[in-house]
C-alpha cells in the first residue's frame, strides 16, 4: 500500500487557528505534525484540526494529537477535530481521545 504524503496548512478562519491536515498521520509524520502544532500550542488559542484529507491515523498520530491537546489545555486553549472521514472518526472514538477534545459542532464531535 502506498503511503500518502503528510502536510499541514495553517490558516486563521473565523477567529480560530485551523490546521488542515492531509495524508497519513503516522509514525513517519508524527514529528512533522508536532513541529507544526508546537507553533500554536503555547498560545492558549483555539485550534481546530481539519481532518477532511487525512487518509490514515495510527497510534503515533493519536499520541501527538493527545500531547497537543494537553499542552493547549494547560495554556488555556482548546483543540478540536472536524471533518474526519468515517474510518478516522472510528479510530478517534475507539481510542477515547474524543472525550478529551472540545466539541465544535462539526461532523466529528468530542463527546
Amino acid at each position: 500500500m502506498a503511503r500518502n504524503e503528510f502536510s499541514v496548512v495553517a490558516a486563521h478562519v473565523d477567529g480560530e487557528m485551523v490546521l488542515r491536515l492531509r495524508g497519513d498521520l503516522d509514525t513517519a509524520s508524527a514529528r512533522d505534525f508536532t513541529f507544526a502544532a508546537t507553533a500554536f500550542t503555547s498560545s492558549g488559542m483555539r485550534i481546530v484540526l481539519d481532518f477532511e484529507e487525512v487518509t490514515f491515523l495510527d497510534s503515533a498520530g493519536l499520541t501527538v494529537i493527545s500531547a497537543a491537546a494537553s499542552e493547549l489545555s494547560g495554556n488555556g486553549g482548546s483543540l478540536s477535530i472536524r471533518n474526519a472521514p468515517a474510518s478516522i472518526d472510528r479510530i478517534l472514538q475507539i481510542s477515547g481521545l474524543t472525550g478529551y477534545l472540545t466539541a465544535d459542532g462539526s461532523p466529528t464531535e468530542a463527546a
